[in-house]
């Protein structure tokens, strides 16, 4: 079942360069999903606007650097692979939990997926630096 929740789009909590920064300076901090916790928002909720993208989680706004692809031609494992790499979370203060052992006979299943995510956000963030320099942020969204 869905939930609609009204939003206003004129009341975004800053800018995509912002958040680019953000997760820049996240990406070397250690991941809590890493660590063997979980955030119940990653596994349990899914941020989709009116043109069908999917985002990273409701707590970030549906900025560029956030989105994750459109959602109808993404899986749950692809989703959730997105998401779990993605350097916005590492930098989250929102409460994490152990992880359940449903939640890691997942992340399990789909370590193939984490890994190809990880490699592509490393080797697009090192293009972007050769081309353009070390704060330029990393190529979030699609």
């Amino acid at each position: 079942m869905l939930e609609v929740i009204p939003g206003d789009e004129t009341k975004k909590s800053g800018d995509d360069a912002t958040f680019r920064r953000y997760c820049e300076e996240n990406a070397l901090l250690p991941s809590p999903e890493e660590q063997g916790k979980s955030c119940n928002l990653m596994f349990s909720q899914m941020t989709i606007d009116c043109e069908g993208d999917a985002y990273i989680c409701c707590v970030a706004p549906t900025l560029p650097s956030m989105r994750l692809g459109k959602f109808l031609e993404l899986s749950a494992d692809e989703i959730l692979a997105k998401r779990f790499v993605h350097p916005f979370c590492r930098g989250c203060k929102y409460p994490r939990h152990d992880r359940t052992a449903e939640e890691a006979a997942w992340l399990s299943c789909i370590e193939p997926l984490i890994e190809k995510e990880r490699a592509d956000l490393e080797h697009h963030a090192l293009d972007h630096h050769k081309v353009q320099g070390p704060a330029t942020g990393l190529p979030l969204g699609i």
